[in-house]
């Protein structure tokens, strides 16, 4: 499945070598490891292998390596993201 994940994000930066700076590629979206809640060691080791590749592979093809690339973390749901208190009123 890495073989392929690398053969496809070669063939985009192939054909998007040319694209200025507005142009913002990302790894992967809405990721899933098949487990809601706190995320094991395995899927963040799994997740960080497939945005090396990202990163490697668009950065070797040539073309605007100094664009901004998206390599998303490991977080199942937004319940598991902290929490900000509400400002208060009259800020």
């Amino acid at each position: 499945m890495k073989a392929k994940y690398q053969k496809v994000w070669q063939q985009v930066a192939a054909r998007f070598a040319g694209y200025e700076q507005h142009l913002i590629l990302e790894s992967m979206n809405e990721e899933f490891d098949g487990q809601y809640g706190t995320p094991a060691q395995p899927c963040y080791s799994n997740i960080n292998a497939y945005n090396r590749i990202f990163v490697d592979t668009l950065r070797k093809t040539g073309g605007n390596n100094t664009r901004w690339l998206l390599a998303p973390g490991c977080r199942p749901t937004s319940s598991a993201l902290p929490r900000s208190p509400p400002p208060r009123s009259g800020s």
